[in-house]
């Protein structure tokens, strides 16, 4: 990461294997954004940047065409791990669930209304809305 000089304000890593998609979701109040980078070895979330990954998402990314939606207004992550599905990450529930022993990791909401591989994932400006298309559809969450 650099800064609007153009110096570097952090290097992280290293990632078990290269990251295919970054993307910035929203920190909790007062706490700046959360980085997120997918590989093919699952999803990593910096909760503070210049420390180790806070958190690793269990998602099995193989091949190379698995896609990232992130949104700074919203904690919520989507992924396209798995084949004709779309999972979705609310990292304030991960997080939390990670620094409280007791607390059950809470599974990701699963959209499964899809025929092929999905191809493209957007968030709206404001994070409320999913768009995913698996190719010719386009559906809206």
């Amino acid at each position: 990461m650099i800064d609007v000089k153009g110096e570097v304000i952090s290097s992280l890593g290293p990632l078990p294997s290269p990251a295919k998609r970054l993307g910035w979701s929203a920190g909790r109040e007062g706490n700046p954004s959360s980085l997120v980078a997918l590989t093919s070895e699952g999803c990593y979330v910096w909760a503070s940047v210049g420390e180790a990954p806070s958190l690793s998402i269990p998602c099995q990314t193989g091949d190379a065409s698995s896609l990232l939606a992130t949104t700074p207004q919203s904690s919520i992550v989507a992924t396209s791990c798995i084949a004709s599905c779309v999972c979705c990450w609310d990292l304030f529930s991960l997080l939390e669930a990670r620094t409280d022993a007791e607390a059950e990791v809470p599974p990701p909401t699963m959209l499964n209304e899809y025929e092929r591989q999905v191809s493209c994932l957007a968030w709206d400006a404001e994070g409320r809305y999913l768009a995913t298309s698996d190719g010719a559809d386009c559906t809206v969450w």
